[in-house]
């Protein structure tokens, strides 16, 4: 077993935050799509679920 005494007060870790990381994906597809629409401007991004091994 590790000895927590003798370990370092490092961070070991990062707290993000859902809304912040949200806000970063959506605006990053935007970026994304627009450059699609712009090399095939009948491009209509699409939702799918694609479901893998039984219930």
């Amino acid at each position: 077993y590790p000895n927590y005494s003798t370990m370092s007060s490092e961070t070991y870790g990062i707290i993000l935050s859902g809304r912040e990381v949200a806000i970063d994906v959506v605006n990053q597809l935007k970026i994304e799509v627009s450059a699609l629409k712009e090399d095939n401007p009948n491009f209509e991004p699409l939702l799918a679920i694609l479901q893998v091994g039984g219930r």
